[in-house]
């Protein structure tokens, strides 16, 4: 078992809590990748770090996943202005 999954041991509030993170955070990437910046990077990465106490596939989106979009997210700018 993975250290950092831990759902078992909280209340359901509080996982359900958790694993919306994980909905906010697959919005945020697809904003980002969107819109090609990088300025949702510590945002995308706390929640997914949050929800991942929480549910087990956002530990593995995070775990598998997350570092091959993060290097694409942070060959954009870190801005909001897509105009740029």
């Amino acid at each position: 078992m993975n250290k950092r999954y831990v759902a078992p041991y909280l209340e359901d509030d509080a996982v359900e809590a958790l694993a919306d993170n994980f909905e906010l955070a697959m919005d945020l990437i697809g904003r980002s990748v969107c819109e090609k910046t990088g300025a949702h990077m510590r945002s995308i990465e706390a929640l997914l770090g949050q929800a991942a106490f929480a549910r087990h596939s956002a530990q593995r989106f995070l775990d598998e996943a997350w570092p091959h979009i993060r290097a694409r997210l942070l060959s954009y700018p870190a801005s909001h202005d897509s105009r740029a």
